[in-house]
């Protein structure tokens, strides 16, 4: 139902799991967050799929592939859960311009990131 996907695209909104640096470790707030938002992804059904988009620092070959390992690493977080993986779909975006924070208005900074979005 659209009313439902709206209220997912509401929780979903500028929620990001960072990674300082060269980790790939999810802080526990972001762990907590997920953790948090299974109930939601448990309650839209099996309809529900998302694309576990990660954000590179650059657009250096390198920095693409550690996005997409970040984004697998939450992908894998979000199946212990108990999320289906059939319904996630990691992905790389394209990196930002240096010094663009791509959230000006809402101060969000999503170099070395990973977002959730409704596919």
């Amino acid at each position: 139902p659209s009313e439902l996907r709206a209220q997912m695209q509401e929780s979903l909104r500028h929620k990001l799991i960072e990674f300082p640096d060269d980790t790939l470790t999810i802080r526990p707030e972001d762990d907590a967050m997920l953790s948090a938002l299974t109930a939601d992804l448990f309650a839209a059904g099996p309809a529900l799929h998302l694309i576990v988009g990660a954000h590179p620092s650059s657009e250096e070959p390198n920095d693409e592939a550690k996005a997409m390992r970040r984004a697998e690493f939450v992908l894998n977080r979000l199946v212990e859960l108990g999320i289906p993986s059939d319904n996630l779909h990691p992905m790389v975006f394209d990196a930002l311009p240096p010094g663009a924070s791509g959230g000006a208005e809402t101060g969000v900074t999503y170099a070395n990131s990973v977002e959730l979005l409704l596919r």
